[in-house]
């Protein structure tokens, strides 16, 4: 649990680090991984400061215990939840995995829709910045110069891109004087994931693909090298291998590389389970969007059921993990791709988290399905943000991420930015009260009434089905949600009392 304060002293829970699986003694020919982190002094270890530390961008100095802690990523939320330490602010992409959210209620986290909003950052007062993602501090070293002259700034400790969840833990504990409790939830969590090899014989060396869809691009990445954490995370601690064709096709610049990643057209889908024993597949919407497309659905690994979906859950818990996020792996995605392995089916354990994919409010599918940054702009239209997180029901069609992007290259987008009104009524304007709507009955409709009060006009151009005459379509129809139905659209839809503003 977030303590109130991030001065707050008080012990972690007991359970904190092992929620689920039974621990063991470790395998004796497995040695568990270094838990002293190399890059901090000893005075560290004992909550003694002024501490300095070695890092990706360079030493930090901490002069004191920090008390007013800002975090810019997910990944450092969720390390200092181990350790019950609560930022001020803290800012994000997109939605936080299950195991975390909950943890975040009465803490205020500002979703990021651009750049780092560096003057409120600084009007928070930090004493430590934190990015253990180092997505703002390495990648972006402009970025990471600013925030290093607000507050001392810690990044990962050696590399963005291969620095393992202990490194990283510890390095933040480090910095706030708490290595001991982090090498004791450490300790706890190697004791669950050397209980793997017991629980889940089938899964010892065996050739697991890990990869994404890309609906809009018809594209599937595929994490391949070692050279990319996620990888070593999945080889290393859970005991797998990279199926070796992937690896060939990696080593001989076969698709498109990027760090330790394969990305591969939907015509090259067999690369993803010709010689993999199976499939973890992260799909942003329903998994029948993919088993719809036929390449995908002919393959032996998916009509075999070898092939476990999942959701937000699972793919942060594979690419950013941490205690609980193991937890969640032990409990919810290796019991299927363990009988996905052994030839039982994956659907014979369950599929993983893919059904929490689904759930939710429209907000929440919306987000999942890759519509976070419009989602992110819900709480500027009080009207708008009851109804789509109320009971419902109602549909919503929600631009995503690319059509808001483009938009926000335009007049329009500028002025959606700058006009909080404006922003107000394209919010209502995407919505429609009262109602579920189906992609089925929003083309017999022709016109759908809004929650702005004018109307968004449909029509069907072949397999396409078009909104306001081109200004946007469906990309992807009918997400299911607690409260209702959303659409993503690959446009931002502009009320007709405004349209003269910005159209031709």
């Amino acid at each position: 649990m977030l303590a109130a304060g991030c001065g707050d002293s008080d012990e972690p829970e007991a359970d904190g680090a092992s929620a689920s699986g039974s621990a063991s003694e470790p395998d004796a020919t497995t040695e568990p991984p270094e838990t002293t982190p190399p890059s901090t002094s000893t005075a560290a270890s004992s909550g003694a400061f002024p501490v300095t530390l070695e890092q990706a961008i360079g030493p930090v100095t901490i002069e004191a215990e920090p008390t007013t802690v800002v975090t810019v990523d997910l990944w450092s939320l969720d390390f200092l939840d181990e350790l019950d330490i609560a930022p001020v602010a803290a800012y994000t992409f997109g939605p936080a995995p299950g195991w975390l959210a909950a943890e975040l209620d009465g803490l205020e986290v500002s979703p990021l829709t651009g750049p780092l909003p560096f003057e409120e950052i600084a009007a928070a007062g930090p004493d430590l910045i934190v990015d253990s993602s180092g997505f703002f501090t390495v990648s972006d070293p402009d970025a990471g110069s600013t925030l290093s002259a607000i507050a001392p700034l810690l990044s990962p400790p050696d590399d963005a891109l291969s620095d393992g969840w202990r490194e990283r833990f510890l390095h933040i504990a480090a910095a706030v004087g708490r290595v001991d409790e982090a090498s004791s939830i450490i300790a706890a969590t190697d004791d669950v994931l050397a209980s793997i090899a017991a629980e889940f014989p089938e899964l010892a060396g065996a050739a697991v693909t890990f990869a994404r869809w890309n609906e809009v691009e018809a594209t599937i990445d595929i994490v391949v090298d070692e050279s990319d954490f996620t990888r070593r995370f999945l080889n290393e601690e859970l005991g797998l291998t990279t199926p070796p064709d992937q690896q060939a096709a990696f080593d001989d610049g076969a698709g498109e590389a990027l760090g330790g990643t394969l990305n591969v057209s939907v015509e090259q889908a067999e690369l993803v389970g010709a010689t993999a024993d199976a499939v973890v597949m992260f799909t942003t919407g329903s998994p029948e969007a993919l088993l719809d497309d036929p390449v995908w659905s002919s393959l032996d690994v998916v009509t075999e059921d070898r092939v476990v979906y999942v959701g937000l859950d699972g793919v942060f818990a594979v690419r950013t993990p941490s205690p609980k996020a193991i937890d969640h792996l032990v409990s919810d995605v290796l019991p299927p791709l363990a009988a996905a392995v052994s030839g039982a089916g994956a659907s014979s354990a369950g599929n993983g988290d893919a059904d929490g994919a689904g759930g939710g409010t429209v907000v929440d599918v919306g987000a999942a399905a890759g519509a976070t940054l419009i989602t992110n702009f819900a709480s500027f239209s009080p009207d708008f943000f009851e109804l789509a997180t109320g009971d419902g029901p109602v549909t919503v069609f929600l631009p995503d991420d690319g059509a808001l992007a483009a938009a926000q290259a335009t007049d329009f987008g500028a002025a959606l930015q700058a006009d909080l009104t404006l922003l107000d009524e394209v919010l209502r304007y995407h919505a429609v009260a009262d109602v579920a709507l189906t992609a089925e009955d929003v083309i017999a409709a022709g016109e759908i009434g809004t929650l702005l009060g004018e109307p968004i006009t449909v029509t069907v151009d072949g397999d396409s089905v078009v909104l306001n005459d081109g200004q946007a379509t469906v990309a992807m129809a009918d997400l299911a949600a607690d409260n209702g139905i959303a659409h993503l659209i690959d446009g931002v839809l502009i009320p007709p009392s405004r349209a003269a503003e910005f159209t031709g």
